[in-house]
């Protein structure tokens, strides 16, 4: 025996739809996503557009806190790329 389907529920607050996540990073870090060569390099793209998002999302008070945040970590993780990324850093968050 078949079930019925349920009628589709009207949402509580109306407006419009809510788009998804995975979407709006489509949208804002595409370009950067597909700068990746491999499915692994994506990925770490993918992990940087969304640590900048996060970031970007933040309260302004909290945001260099976060940033150094990062940054300690990805030195620890990278340290062979960091010298001209934490030069950039720096210049940035002087001014």
């Amino acid at each position: 025996m078949k079930r019925k389907k349920k009628p589709l529920q009207q949402s509580a607050h109306p407006g419009p739809p809510k788009r998804k996540i995975s979407e709006m990073i489509q949208e804002f870090a595409g370009d950067f996503i597909r700068l990746g060569k491999t499915p692994e390099d994506k990925q770490n793209y993918l992990n940087g557009a969304c640590v900048a998002w996060n970031i970007a999302s933040a309260p302004a008070e909290r945001r260099k806190k976060l940033v150094d945040h990062f940054l300690a970590d990805y030195r620890l993780h990278n340290p062979s790329t960091m010298k001209p990324l934490s030069q950039r850093s720096e210049a940035i968050w002087s001014t």
